[in-house]
C-alpha cells in the first residue's frame, strides 16, 4: 500500500500531529504521480575567504557554513599570507594576528544573499559559533547602489577584492574601531 505526503499530513493533522518540516517526510514520495520538479539551478560563485579568528586557541578546529555546505578552514601561514598580499597590496597593512584562517573553493549565491557562519570544535569547551555574516554579491551590491543613486562599487587595484575574485576581510577605517 503506496500513501502519499498528502494523505499522511491529513491523517496526522487528524490525530493532532502537525510537522511543518517538509524534509522529515521528503523520503515519503510525491502526491501520487512520481514527476515532482526538480528545483531550478542557483547561479554559483566559487569564492576565497579570508578571516580574523585570532582568539581562537591553536587547538580548536573551525569549519565555515553556507548554502547547507560544510568547508573546514586552513590555518594562514607567513606563506600563504605573503602570497596573498602579493595579489592585494592593500592586505600588506593587516596585522599577521588579524589575517589567521582560510578557505577556497566556497560555492556562494552569484545573485542571492547567503547567510555564512564559522563554527568551532573545542577539545576542552565543546562546539561554538566565532562568526556570523552575510554574504552579498557584487551584483547585488551595484544593483543596490544604482537605486538609491549612489557611486559604483569600487572594484580594482585599490580594492581588497579585486575583480570580485576574492572576498577578504575589510580593515576598518580608522577611527571607527
Amino acid at each position: 500500500m503506496s500513501i502519499s505526503r498528502r494523505q499522511l499530513n491529513k491523517t496526522l493533522l487528524g490525530m493532532g500531529f502537525t510537522f511543518s518540516a517538509g524534509g522529515l517526510l521528503a523520503g515519503c514520495g510525491g502526491d501520487g504521480d512520481g514527476n515532482a520538479p526538480a528545483p531550478p539551478p542557483v547561479a554559483q560563485d566559487i569564492k576565497t575567504f579570508h578571516f580574523d579568528l585570532f582568539r581562537l586557541p591553536a587547538e580548536d578546529k573551525a569549519v565555515l557554513r553556507v548554502g547547507g555546505r560544510r568547508y573546514p578552514l586552513l590555518r594562514h601561514t607567513d606563506a600563504t599570507r605573503a602570497a596573498l598580499r602579493q595579489s592585494r597590496p592593500r592586505l600588506a597593512a593587516l596585522l599577521d594576528r588579524h589575517l589567521t584562517h582560510f578557505v577556497e573553493g566556497v560555492a556562494v549565491g552569484a545573485i542571492q544573499q547567503r547567510r555564512m557562519h564559522v563554527t568551532t570544535l573545542s577539545p576542552t569547551r565543546g562546539h561554538g559559533v566565532a562568526l556570523v555574516a552575510m554574504h552579498i554579491p557584487l551584483a547585488s551590491r551595484v544593483r543596490a547602489r544604482r537605486s538609491r543613486g549612489l557611486g559604483a562599487v569600487q572594484v580594482g587595484a585599490n580594492s581588497a577584492c579585486p575583480a570580485g575574485e576574492d572576498c577578504c576581510i575589510p580593515r576598518p577605517a580608522p577611527g571607527l574601531f
